[in-house]
């Protein structure tokens, strides 16, 4: 062979080589690198200008409680409206977030502060971190909420059949050989999708892998919102599809918001909870701002004069509060303590408290609040004839009081109830006659998915004996400054979790932060930091000593 043709060959060779090099170059950093969301697509924009013309239509004499109220009610007809833009949701918080916080006084004020706050949209949604990893295969899979359609029937509208109506989740594998995996259960207004991006890093770079579902009503899962105990059967239903297609090992539950008080509905059920740990390997729970009842998403806000949140809560279950005060109203004049829309919406804005409202009752018309209270709290639908609880408590107390008429009883006597049913000793609760009647209209209006007969069962994670078990590890983190969901809840969680001397139970109390606040971007390291030392705690158990 002549030298030239060496030489030439050489450069072949090396040419080749060169160009090997450089396409294998080119896959790996196109395939295995992170891709930062900092761009809001156009349906994410048309969500912002249709806000922003929405806010230059409002009337500036509108009073700011009415003001709240509306642009809450909008806010959540927006975001059902523009649900696939990837900043809908968070967005939604955020607007939500700035009504609930404003200490704004005036219409004008709080419509200036949103002004401002929609003008820097895109630089707040660049400032999220969203990411993906594009090492990280994914997959849109869909099932039969087959725990829900179990306890209510195949023809419950509950019932997604997984057909015409489904659950869908996106599913996220870093590494096909772990058996590490993490369910992260999202907010109100948000999806699983978004978790992912907003938060899935902190998982798939310890080498976890995740499934992320969107809850029903919301993302692309069909139904209707629940806040909570539905969704913690639908989680299970997730939870044994990984478990059943998948090698899992070692099994978080982590959720915010709604998806923290799915959680906490998941890890104190005892309908599963052995088989949830026993037959589906999930070692620990992360609680971020979950509420621990339903009756908080009711109470907790009119507490809080919260309009904006209780507004947007019962939106999205397809009511509204004009439908809430309606509802109390009626029911007061039914068991003839009549109030006016007046006292109804100075109750509902904060200008009466929730305490206050039940003394005004008491000491207004105490002969009728003590029969009215008894009735409330004793009345099941179930035992009247197929009428509605509404009906039941109505029928209930007239019958009552046509007895006491007739038998001419003194209802002002502390023995008329004995008088009455002496064969029944009278009911002694707590609860007062507000309470239950706002328990009432959460099974009526949110549609939970519970009854009156076991709505005390179901809506609270720790009614009764329920609780964690000692072999959880479990991780609580609230904003100190929440006024959607109150921090007092976090408190209830950690008691708890003392209580049952779980494997571990640390409280993350993050200062000036609000509802969700990593949703929003904030105190992003600190919590990766948290959610690494947490990892090692799950896998090792050495490792689980926090101070």
């Amino acid at each position: 062979m002549s030298d030239n043709l060496k030489r030439i060959l050489k450069i072949v060779v090396i040419v080749a080589l060169v160009l090997v090099v450089a396409v294998l170059a080119i896959y790996f950093f196109t395939s295995h690198k992170t891709v930062q969301i900092d761009k809001m697509d156009a349906t994410s924009v048309k969500f912002v200008d249709g806000y922003t013309d929405y806010l230059k239509r409002v009337d500036g004499d509108l009073s700011l409680s009415d003001f709240k109220q509306d642009l809450s009610s909008t806010v959540m007809d927006m975001s059902d409206l523009y649900k696939d833009g990837n900043a809908v949701g968070v967005l939604s918080l955020d607007i939500l977030n700035t009504i609930s916080d404003s200490s704004a006084t005036t219409t004008a004020e709080l419509k200036a502060e949103l002004e401002k706050l929609l003008n820097s949209a895109d630089d707040f949604f660049a400032g999220l971190g969203l990411k993906t990893d594009s090492s990280v295969s994914s997959e849109v899979v869909t099932i039969r909420s087959s725990s829900v359609c179990s306890k209510y029937g195949d023809d419950s509208e509950y019932c997604l059949d997984g057909t015409s109506k489904k659950l869908s989740a996106n599913i996220y594998v870093k590494d096909k050989n772990s058996s590490n995996w993490v369910i992260l259960l999202h907010g109100n207004t948000l999806s699983g999708k978004f978790m992912y991006q907003s938060m899935g890093s902190m998982y798939t770079e310890n080498g976890y892998n995740i499934i992320a579902p969107d809850f029903r009503g919301q993302g692309d899962s069909d139904g209707k919102v629940a806040m909570g105990y539905l969704e913690s059967l639908d989680s299970y239903d997730w939870i044994r599809y990984l478990n059943e297609n998948y090698d899992v090992d070692n099994l978080v539950v982590h959720g915010v918001s709604l998806g923290g008080a799915t959680t906490l509905q998941l890890a104190t059920n005892p309908d599963f909870s052995d088989s949830l740990r026993k037959e589906y390997h999930v070692k620990g729970f992360v609680d971020d701002c979950g509420y621990t009842s339903m009756m908080n998403v009711i109470k907790g806000p009119l507490q809080m004069a919260n309009i904006s949140n209780l507004t947007s809560t019962l939106e999205k279950v397809g009511s509204s509060l004009q439908e809430f005060k309606d509802k109390l109203k009626g029911m007061l004049n039914d068991l003839q303590m009549p109030v006016s829309d007046t006292e109804i919406s100075n109750f509902i804005s904060g200008n009466i408290s929730y305490d206050q409202l039940e003394s005004t009752l008491q000491e207004k018309y105490p002969d009728y609040y003590q029969i009215a209270g008894q009735v409330v709290n004793s009345t099941s639908s179930s035992a009247c004839s197929g009428l509605s609880y509404e009906e039941c408590v109505k029928q209930s107390y007239q019958n009552i009081m046509n007895e006491m008429s007739k038998n001419n009883i003194d209802f002002s006597s502390s023995t008329w109830y004995q008088q009455l049913f002496p064969n029944i000793q009278k009911k002694e609760t707590d609860d007062g006659l507000v309470d239950n009647l706002v328990k009432f209209l959460i099974i009526d209006l949110v549609d939970v998915g519970l009854t009156d007969d076991d709505f005390d069962i179901y809506q609270d994670s720790f009614a009764g004996n329920r609780n964690f078990q000692a072999s959880d590890k479990v991780l609580i983190i609230h904003g100190q400054s929440d006024t959607t969901v109150l921090p007092s809840n976090s408190e209830v969680v950690l008691e708890k979790a003392t209580a049952a001397n779980t494997a571990l139970h640390h409280y993350w109390k993050v200062e000036s932060a609000p509802h969700a606040f990593i949703v929003v971007g904030m105190n992003k390291d600190k919590y990766t930091s948290l959610i690494d030392r947490y990892l090692e705690c799950i896998e090792n158990d050495v490792k689980c000593n926090f101070d």
